[in-house]
């Protein structure tokens, strides 16, 4: 219990945390007074020096604080949060704590400050040093005064630190910190660490499914997913690839995090657990609001509006708003400060990840760390797009099976990236012999391609691609691309997954799985195996 309190704010035993608090119905009005109210009570709780530490970890405490209250109408040059700001720039260096570096970070990108570029960058390279080698974290990472070279290196983390440290490490990203290999084992170690009877995860690594711990793995896998290219191809808010990388809903079509399914597994857990609170109806879920601070960012970065049947918006305000003390205060599980922090931050509807929301939605935008290379990409990109819109057209307004056959023909032999876009992007419009034919002519064209180009092809935007880059591979015996081929077998597109392992049959002569019913913890399995035998080549 001691290890609890002092990591203050963060450890979630929601599933067996039950209150007698009422539950009051909230609407617009009461929820934005609760704000209001929440807000005055914060900010009569800081120090002279501009600190918040009613739990002994001021630099966590602080930032949080100052979060919210950013999050909650607080202007960036008041004196509340300019105090909180020089504390947490001060205290930020000797500070080893994974949580309160986290939080250090999301507290000074929100504020918005320029100054605290070179800060947050030297916060994010400290988080990516403090991962474990499973690709979680503990509680320590190093500190500002240890060499840059050390790492702590604990056997295993937490799922509740390890969320804290890959929304940080996302967040680090938009500072010109190279965070993508770090997310990708954080992403590895939840698909390999699920609770396969439940579909969550737990406080640890072995752990059977929370609530709160699994909004902490799909935070995590989040942010990963929001660095895979092919989640940044639908800018113009059309699928790139049929019915196949998205789904209908009520905010249009849905790039592929919501087809993972991992993350559909998870999903279903919240909404079966969600579902059993509302009709128990005593807000026992709730009254944990670390939970609904760890739900509200899942609701807010997938762009959920309701997790199975539940409108978790609703479902957690109208009990917050309820559990509000006299003082303005929350203080339901852990003090003042951090409570309070919690319930402003789901009530406000905070989004610490609104570039990583854009990206889910389609619709990402620049970020502060782009470079001038970076928009020179763009922009070469954005032509290639309209040239391979101009081509696709050209197919479909074809007046006959015979034509639409000559172009694409014509897309196969032409030089010109736009020439594969089109291709990839007519597979999902075409059915029957011409969706054979564009799936053959893209394979034959990327036959053409080095082994280097078609690695890259392999992390491509949309499925289609990925596949005809597996189908290449294969026929020219590029076994150079067997560790590519091995990551593909995970490929959240079961066509890809499935291409990938025929490919590696065909350049090994091996087979070590998954076969086409394995499950998603089977294909991991597997992909270690042909990862051990390849090592051992």
């Amino acid at each position: 219990m001691t290890r609890i309190v002092i990591a203050f704010l963060f450890l979630a035993l929601a599933a067996s945390w039950s209150s007698s608090i009422p539950v009051q119905t909230a609407d617009q009005r009461a929820i934005a007074r609760a704000v209001t109210r929440g807000r005055d009570y914060l900010k009569t709780q800081q120090t002279q020096q501009g600190t918040w530490n009613t739990m002994g970890r001021m630099l966590g405490e602080t930032a949080l604080v100052g979060l919210a209250l950013l999050e909650t109408g607080e202007t960036p040059d008041s004196k509340v949060i300019q105090n909180a700001a020089e504390q947490v720039r001060a205290l930020s260096p000797a500070n080893g704590s994974t949580y309160e570096v986290t939080l250090a970070i999301l507290f000074l990108d929100r504020l918005g400050e320029s100054r605290d570029r070179a800060l947050i960058r030297n916060l994010g390279e400290r988080l990516s040093q403090g991962q474990c080698g499973d690709g979680s974290w503990s509680y320590g990472v190093p500190r500002d005064e240890e060499s840059p070279v050390r790492r702590i290196r604990a056997a295993g983390g937490d799922n509740s630190n390890t969320q804290f440290a890959a929304l940080g490490s996302w967040v680090a990203r938009r500072h010109e910190v190279n965070m993508d290999a770090t997310l990708r084992q954080v992403d590895q170690y939840f698909r390999g660490s699920i609770d396969a009877n439940q579909g969550g995860w737990g406080y640890h690594r072995s752990g059977g499914s929370t609530p709160a711990m699994t909004c902490a793995g799909l935070i995590a896998l989040a942010t990963h997913q929001g660095t895979q290219p092919q989640l940044r191809a639908n800018r113009e808010g059309r699928p790139r690839n049929g019915a196949a990388n998205g789904q209908a809903g009520d905010a249009g079509v849905r790039p592929a995090p919501r087809n993972d399914p991992v993350v559909k597994d998870a999903l279903a857990y919240l909404a079966r657990v969600l579902q059993q609170d509302q009709a128990a109806g005593r807000g026992a879920l709730a009254s944990d609001l670390y939970f609904c601070w760890s739900l509200e960012r899942v609701g807010m970065i997938y762009g959920l509006q309701r997790i199975g049947d539940v409108d978790w918006y609703d479902w957690g305000a109208e009990q917050i708003v309820g559990m509000q003390g006299a003082d303005g205060s929350w203080q339901t599980r852990y003090r003042g400060g951090v409570d309070t922090s919690f319930a402003l931050l789901f009530l406000s509807k905070s989004n610490v990840a609104k570039d990583l929301t854009s990206v889910f939605s389609g619709q990402a935008n620049l970020s502060s760390g782009d470079s001038i290379d970076s928009l020179k990409d763009r922009v070469a990109n954005a032509r290639n797009r309209q040239m391979a819109g101009d081509a696709v057209a050209g197919v479909q307004a074809a007046r006959s099976e015979k034509e639409q056959l000559a172009l694409i023909q014509q897309l196969r032999d032409e030089k010109g990236a736009a020439n594969s876009d089109a291709l990839a992007e007519l597979i999902g419009t075409l059915s029957g012999d011409l969706r054979r034919a564009a799936q053959q002519a893209l394979a034959e064209r990327f036959e053409r391609m080095t082994p280097r180009t078609l690695a890259a092809k392999l992390l491509a935007e949309d499925a289609e691609t990925r596949t005809a880059a597996a189908k290449a591979a294969a026929r020219k015996q590029a076994r150079e691309l067997v560790p590519n081929l091995i990551e593909c077998l995970v490929d959240q597109d079961e066509t890809v997954a499935n291409t990938a392992h025929a490919a590696l049959r065909e350049l090994t002569k091996q087979d070590f799985g998954p076969t086409d019913t394995d499950s998603v913890v089977e294909r991991f399995v597997a992909k270690k195996r042909w990862q051990t035998w390849w090592e051992s080549q």
